[in-house]
C-alpha cells in the first residue's frame, strides 16, 4: 500500500506546529551566555530581522531558540520561510501580556486529545471563511455558529512561533 500523502495544509500546519513545539521546550543541554544582536552573525541578522527591536527583551533561552530557528531558516522551502517571517514579524508586535496568551492557548491546544484537536482546527476554519463583518460580530460576542470562540479554536500555526512557554519577555 502507498504511504499516505498529508495535504499540503496538514503538512503546513504539522510543521509549524513542530517548529512553535520547538521553541516552547526547554532548551536542552547548557546555553551560551547571553548574545547581544551584534555578536550574531550577518546572516542570524537578516533572518531574525523582525526581532531586532525586541532582542534585549528576550532571555537567554528565547535567544537560544530563535537563534535554532535561523539556523534551520537556510533549508526550509521559500513558503515556509516566508511563513516564519510573517510569524516573526507577528510575535515581535505582540505585548509580553499577549506572547503569555498566546503561550498558554498553544499549550492549552496541545493538551488536547487528537480528535478535539481536529475539531478545533474544523471550526477554526470554518470561522476564517466566513466574511470579515461576521468574523468580527462572532469575535466580539466571544462565540461562533459551532459554539467556540476564535480565541479558543486558533491553531498553533496562526501565532507566531513561541519563543519559551515560561517567560513573557520573548
Amino acid at each position: 500500500m502507498p504511504p499516505m500523502r498529508l495535504s499540503k495544509n496538514l503538512s503546513n500546519w504539522l510543521r509549524g506546529g513542530l517548529l512553535a513545539c520547538a521553541l516552547l521546550l526547554p532548551a536542552t543541554g547548557a546555553l551560551a551566555s547571553s548574545i547581544a544582536w551584534r555578536q550574531l552573525s550577518s546572516t542570524e541578522q537578516v533572518i531574525l530581522a523582525p526581532l531586532h527591536d525586541s532582542w534585549e527583551q528576550i532571555d537567554d533561552r528565547g535567544r537560544a531558540k530563535w537563534r535554532e530557528v535561523a539556523r534551520l531558516y537556510p533549508k526550509m522551502k521559500q513558503d515556509e520561510q516566508s511563513r516564519v517571517q510573517g510569524q516573526m514579524r507577528q510575535w515581535a508586535a505582540l505585548t509580553p501580556e499577549q506572547r503569555r496568551a498566546a503561550r498558554e492557548q498553544y499549550l492549552a491546544h496541545a493538551r488536547l486529545a487528537p480528535e478535539q484537536r481536529d475539531d478545533v482546527v474544523t471550526k477554526w476554519k470554518e470561522f476564517s471563511s466566513l466574511p470579515p463583518e461576521k468574523r468580527k460580530e462572532l469575535a466580539g460576542t466571544g462565540e461562533s455558529e459551532g459554539g467556540t470562540t476564535p480565541a479558543t479554536a486558533t491553531p498553533a500555526t496562526s501565532e507566531p512561533p513561541a519563543a519559551g512557554a515560561g517567560n513573557s519577555n520573548q
